[in-house]
């Protein structure tokens, strides 16, 4: 019988496997697509009628088409007025409305007056040059002056006119 002093050794261990990734987060989904324009309504039935549509989509009468009168027995219109006349009898007399205010349109205002520009001043003629003052040149002595009778100077005037 063989002894074994020592047991066994224990068998290898394994490494674990990795734990598995988180789930990503799903992307959400799509809106659902809008609701298009509302199905046509089905064909009228004289047995079924359709029901009225709703208040806000009513459709409106063109203005140029009168409106429907509601079927009424002709008036007697003697009836008529001595009910109108009876009636504005005993309705309370109104005074009739004040007349309206006198509006008249405020006088123009004057024009305005634009005094006329000042006269250009008065041109002041340049005073008289200074008299001359100067003494006349003394006489030459070289030219000797002498006098000459006018009086022949006249008659030969005289004669040729």
């Amino acid at each position: 019988m063989a002894t074994n002093s020592h047991p066994p050794p224990p068998p290898p261990k394994r490494k674990s496997p990795p734990p598995p990734p988180p789930p990503k987060p799903k992307s959400p989904p799509p809106p659902p697509p809008k609701p298009k324009s509302p199905p046509p309504p089905p064909p009228k039935c004289k047995s079924h009628p359709s029901p009225p549509p709703p208040p806000s989509v009513t459709p409106r009468r063109p203005p140029s088409l009168p409106r429907r009168r509601l079927h009424r027995p002709p008036r007697d219109s003697a009836a008529a007025t001595r009910r109108n006349s009876a009636a504005s009898a005993s309705a309370d007399v109104t005074p009739p409305p004040p007349p309206p205010p006198d509006v008249t349109p405020p006088p123009p205002p004057p024009p305005v007056v634009t005094p006329p520009p000042p006269p250009p001043p008065a041109v002041t003629p340049p005073p008289p040059p200074p008299p001359d003052v100067t003494p006349p040149p003394p006489p030459d002595d070289s030219e000797v002056l002498c006098p000459v009778d006018v009086s022949i100077f006249r008659e030969n005037l005289l004669i040729s006119n």
